[in-house]
């Protein structure tokens, strides 16, 4: 099974790790949003870079 980076899989994953509720999974689950966050920044950074070149 291949890992996916997109915001979409990143958001999903944050939910399910958020429902577990338990230490392990919170802390999997802030790390999983954090690379939710790059993710968007670099879709945000892509979109505006070219638009400018």
């Amino acid at each position: 099974m291949a890992y996916s980076f997109a915001v979409s899989a990143c958001l999903k994953r944050v939910d399910k790790l958020l429902k577990a509720g338990t230490e392990a999974s919170l802390l999997y689950a802030a790390l999983e949003l954090r690379y939710g966050v790059e993710a968007r920044m670099k879709e945000y950074l892509e979109l505006t870079c070219y638009r400018f070149l």
